[in-house]
């Protein structure tokens, strides 16, 4: 039995489309009106029934529910946004800028594994191999 009147797919694959987590059957047990948001949309959505809106045109019915698939929701609350993500980023900048990025890159930690290049290297096999970038593996 269909409990939710909204659902919210929030998937994201480093350097992959999204999988496609909810398929149509799943999608159609909903109750008809219901929401379905697909944040995913920007790497190809989670779901079956998934496609690029527009801020114009932003929703569509398929299967009696209503999506919403607008690529980069934030671009809707621009200034809101870009608060948040200043405010977000900061202390990561303030620790940047104290530490140094090699002192950043001895670490284990998220914000080392954040960094993909530095003098003059990209840190990843996946990005430099098919760009045929140079490469320096660095121990995490």
């Amino acid at each position: 039995m269909p409990i939710a009147d909204v659902l919210i797919g929030a998937v994201f694959m480093t350097m992959e489309a999204t999988p496609h987590l909810l398929d149509r059957e799943l999608i159609a047990k909903m109750r008809p009106g219901s929401v379905f948001v697909d944040v995913s949309i920007d790497q190809g959505g989670c779901s079956t029934t998934s496609w690029p809106t527009t801020i114009l045109d932003p929703v569509y019915v398929d299967e009696g529910v209503i999506h919403f698939c607008v690529p980069n929701i934030p671009a809707l609350v621009p200034r809101t946004a870009t608060v948040a993500l200043s405010n977000t980023l900061l202390p990561y900048v303030e620790r940047i800028a104290s530490s140094g990025p090699d002192a950043l890159l001895a670490e284990d930690g998220p914000l080392a594994r954040g960094v993909y290049t530095h003098g003059g290297y990209c840190l990843r096999r996946r990005i430099a191999e098919p760009l045929s970038l140079p490469l320096k593996e660095v121990a995490r």
